[in-house]
């Protein structure tokens, strides 16, 4: 958990956003007891403040500043939000970039796809064997996995 003077101090750099309460000692009570609430660890209130001011264009409340914090870390109090409306953290964004670090991994290739080496051949053939060693693959399966890869 936070320290409340680790709150405090993250609420006075959160008012550079604008439409920010700055000023409003009872608004600002509210926000850093929120912030020690659902915020586990410094770093990651780090992370939430830093992420506020680059991404915040004007002040959305506490609800959206905990949306943000849901779309990296678990809530220390387990109330979890989600549909953050900051760009670059809506669900659809999120989706985006999941789908772009999807598309840019290397995937074994599909059979006919490209040539399988010699090389390849042997290494899939001490895969086989090791996992029929380990206990993962029996003989039979072994056999067809064998057949399959023409090893």
């Amino acid at each position: 958990m936070i320290s409340e003077t680790q709150a405090a101090d993250a609420v006075d750099e959160l008012s550079g956003i604008r439409y920010f309460p700055r000023g409003d000692a009872t608004v600002k009570a509210v926000i850093i007891k929120a912030l020690c609430a659902f915020v586990g660890e410094p770093h990651q209130l780090r992370w939430l403040v830093d992420t506020a001011n680059n991404h915040m264009r004007e002040w959305m409340g506490i609800a959206e500043l905990r949306a943000l914090y849901c779309k990296r870390f678990t809530p220390a109090d387990g109330v979890a939000v989600q549909g953050c409306l900051i760009e670059g953290f809506t669900d659809d964004d999120c989706e985006t970039a999941y789908r772009e670090r999807v598309s840019q991994r290397k995937f074994l290739p599909a059979t006919g796809d490209t040539p399988v080496t010699d090389e390849d051949k042997k290494e899939m053939a001490k895969l086989i064997d090791r996992k029929v060693e380990l206990g993962f693959m029996d003989e039979v399966s072994a056999a067809r996995a064998r057949k399959q890869f023409r090893l």
